[in-house]
């Protein structure tokens, strides 16, 4: 069985820069038949995506009609040793990439 790789993008709110970094690289990836894909979160998430992101990404032939701006998980706060094992692996990961080398 083969893993999906995942990417998150995060910014203030989840509401709008790293909801279109993650769907334009989800667009990307996709067209370049790729195995991964993005998500997007916010450290202090809005109640909404709004009106004028959500009219854009449409127009861009992207509907995140009713999708709601959401925290990263696992929080630090809550439990130091488990997001910094999560974090540890998929820095990892990311440093195994074939290509990232030379």
């Amino acid at each position: 069985m083969v893993t999906q790789r995942k990417v998150l993008f995060v910014c203030l709110h989840g509401s709008a820069k790293s909801l279109i970094a993650a769907e334009y690289f989800n667009r990307l990836a996709a067209a370049r038949g790729l195995g991964v894909r993005a998500t997007s979160a916010g450290t202090e998430p809005d109640a909404e995506i709004p009106p004028r992101v959500a009219q854009g990404l449409r127009a861009d032939g992207i509907d995140v009609e009713g999708r709601r701006p959401r925290r990263p998980t696992p929080a630090v706060s809550e439990n130091f040793t488990r997001a910094r094992d999560v974090i540890v692996a998929r820095v990892t990961g990311l440093l195994e990439d074939p290509a990232l080398r030379p």
